[in-house]
């Protein structure tokens, strides 16, 4: 527990790491039945987001074939949610499943609004396979949902997903983006090192490491969600950051609809109709622990373990990313690669879900001074939008690759110094070891 004590039964185990999970998903503990009160008395609101009914068509909405071929595409032997209905069941009689569930995922489009068993599951935790398997925050949590709710919940992933590319920055390689993977975003950082090798360029790579990203997501980034916005005022508040500040923060991040509007043009995410149905399934979603009572409803998350979560997080990380590297720019710190104006090569920031890689190029005698610069930014825009930084050893780190007049001296201060500089990170100071390019070629 918090006081370091074993816990004595199983009891008490399940009821920390219900604690654990609903402290990163801003969730609070209720019964059932108090969450189909709420829920009802939320069905007389307008929805989360509101389509245009001008852009509405037909096929917006799934047939039954639609939803027949994703139950068919189940994986067999996976865990089932709270209903007790294993995906054996719909791999196997597909056709049967959605003509009984069509009706219930056709009402669900047309209200806008999910059946409330769809929006939750019981919660399970997973060792990160790192750190003491004792501790609950040594534990990621993952959703096991009903199949029935993650076979709609497919066929939105499905309609949002080619949209929603037009959203993402063109170094996101998670989920599918930008026609990669994680192997794409791999060879990606190893060519910039290798640029920066053969041209004689000092430079460094800061990998940033987010603390319960999926878990800890605000989702009003990217969603018009009206919860979780005390956790996330007081995480700004804690990171020392003055209330004016923070009141404009809250106001600017806030209004979604003006933000979706695509990078490569079209039409916005708010005229998608499966992303205003996919906006409605956060709405009081909650979670289940395994042999205790009642129920937490969730404030924040994306909800891993379900098929929308990465879409949703990748659409939340992309907006942070635009708004930090307009913040690096702004700031002098934008990494080019080359000589002249018309020689020189932008360097962006490479990412892989919540994995996120900056590089940073600088004369060597001012190597260690900027890259601890860009940490200090990185801090602070991710503290805007609810995400904390893990500065502890292995995680939020650099190395550095020092090139030219002056590296020898720059690589022995910075052994004296023990290979750390200091970040500033909202009033306290936190430290980004360097760590010698050699060990991580590989």
């Amino acid at each position: 527990d918090e006081e370091g004590v074993p816990v004595s039964s199983r009891e008490d185990e399940r009821k920390l790491f219900r604690d654990e999970f609903s402290d990163q998903l801003a969730g609070t503990l209720c019964t059932f039945e108090q969450l189909v009160s709420d829920d009802r008395y939320s069905q007389e609101e307008q929805p989360i987001i509101l389509p245009d009914p001008a852009t509405v068509k037909t096929s917006d909405i799934p047939n039954m074939y639609d939803i027949a071929q994703v139950f068919a595409n189940r994986k067999k032997g996976k865990g089932c949610g709270e209903g007790l209905l294993v995906s054996d069941l719909f791999k196997r009689f597909p056709k049967q499943m959605s003509q009984v569930f069509y009706p219930v995922m056709f009402k669900s489009y047309a209200r806008l609004h999910p059946p409330l068993q769809w929006r939750g599951g019981m919660i399970q935790e997973i060792f990160k396979g790192k750190g003491d398997p004792g501790i609950p925050s040594q534990y990621r949590d993952v959703l096991l949902a009903d199949d029935d709710g993650k076979g709609m919940f497919s066929v939105i992933r499905k309609a949002v997903f080619p949209l929603a590319g037009s959203f993402v920055n063109s170094t996101q390689y998670g989920s599918g983006f930008s026609g990669g993977e994680c192997a794409i975003a791999h060879l990606a950082v190893q060519l910039f090192i290798d640029y920066a090798r053969y041209t004689r360029t000092s430079s460094s790579l800061l990998f940033v490491d987010l603390m319960q990203a999926f878990a800890s997501m605000v989702r009003k980034v990217c969603i018009c969600d009206p919860t979780g916005d005390e956790q996330w005022i007081a995480a700004m508040r804690a990171a020392g950051l003055p209330e004016d500040e923070i009141r404009n923060i809250f106001d600017t991040i806030s209004k979604v609809p003006e933000w979706v509007t695509p990078m490569q043009g079209g039409s916005g995410l708010c005229d998608n109709y499966s992303f205003c149905v996919a906006a409605s399934v956060y709405r009081n979603s909650w979670f289940s622990t395994e042999g205790l009572c009642n129920v937490v409803k969730t404030n924040r998350g994306s909800g891993a373990g379900t098929p929308l979560a990465d879409i949703i997080f990748a659409l939340t990380m992309s907006r942070v990313l635009v708004v930090l590297r307009e913040h690096l720019e702004a700031g002098g710190f934008a990494a080019t690669l080359g000589s002249g104006r018309h020689n020189s090569i932008p360097i962006h920031d490479i990412s892989y879900h919540d994995d996120l890689v900056i590089p940073c190029v600088a004369p060597t005698d001012q190597l260690v001074d900027r890259t601890a610069a860009v940490a200090s930014i990185t801090f602070e825009v991710f503290i805007y939008f609810g995400f904390r930084l893990n500065f502890t050893k292995g995680k939020t780190e650099a190395i550095a690759f020092f090139a030219g007049k002056g590296s020898t001296a720059a690589s022995k201060q910075l052994y004296r110094d023990g290979q750390v500089a200091n970040v500033i990170t909202g009033g306290t100071i936190d430290a980004v070891s360097y760590t010698h390019l050699r060990a991580h070629e590989t």
